[in-house]
């Protein structure tokens, strides 16, 4: 899921793409393992995924 989100460009296109609520469940999980300028990249792009662990401490 990850290489082919690399290809598609962040700012266009790519949300037809992606599952947002499967996204957004395994944040968590992905975003320990992408580099920190792709996950700032991401959660930059798309709001609504959780940044840090501050998030899921509730």
């Amino acid at each position: 899921m990850l290489d082919a989100a690399r290809e598609c460009p962040i700012d266009g296109g790519s949300e037809e793409f992606l599952n947002r609520d499967l996204l957004v469940s395994q944040w968590p999980v992905l975003r320990s393992l992408v580099s920190r300028p792709l996950r700032d990249a991401w959660e930059a792009a798309f709001p609504q995924l959780p940044a840090g662990r501050a998030a899921f401490a509730a």
